[in-house]
């Protein structure tokens, strides 16, 4: 069998996060994938401390939205985030989330550190993959701890 490459990014939906053991599960239940390539696949994408109950909150709350998680060797932040609101893609906002446990919002990308470093590839990999934006869409980089990031969003004027 080819071994599968690895994707920058994975479109998470409740079904994927519900439980501890969710997205391995859905990972296992691939055709595609052997169960050595889903446990290989799981390494990259699983959550740590708050980052699976950020994610299952979130998409709770903003059904317009579309979250993935990224692969977390690849130096591209924690979550990528998609306003599904316009039909134009070209008019998506983008956002691209690194979580810091305590840390205040901070806009721009200050505070991750090497996590933003190959943002421009991974909005490459997110027009080429799942074509819901335009590689060239500019994405807003936000830091913060789950909490603040929740309120950010729901702060969010609708467009």
């Amino acid at each position: 069998m080819k071994k599968n490459k690895i994707p920058w990014m994975l479109k998470l939906n409740r079904h994927r996060i519900k439980r501890n053991d969710s997205l391995m599960r859905y990972l296992i239940r691939q055709p595609q994938l052997s169960n050595k390539e889903a446990k290989e696949w799981f390494v990259c994408f699983e959550f740590k401390n708050d980052e699976r109950i950020f994610a299952k909150t979130f998409l709770r709350q903003k059904s317009n939205f579309w979250l993935f998680r990224t692969h977390q060797q690849f130096a591209c932040g924690d979550f990528i985030i998609v306003d599904m609101s316009s039909t134009d893609r070209s008019y998506r906002p983008v956002y691209i989330i690194d979580l810091k446990q305590g840390s205040c919002l901070i806009e721009g990308g200050g505070g991750a550190g090497i996590q933003f470093q190959r943002t421009n590839e991974a909005m490459f990999q997110l027009a080429d993959r799942y074509h819901v934006i335009n590689a060239t869409n500019t994405p807003i980089k936000l830091v913060g701890d789950k909490e603040r990031l929740l309120h950010y969003f729901r702060k969010r004027p609708l467009p």
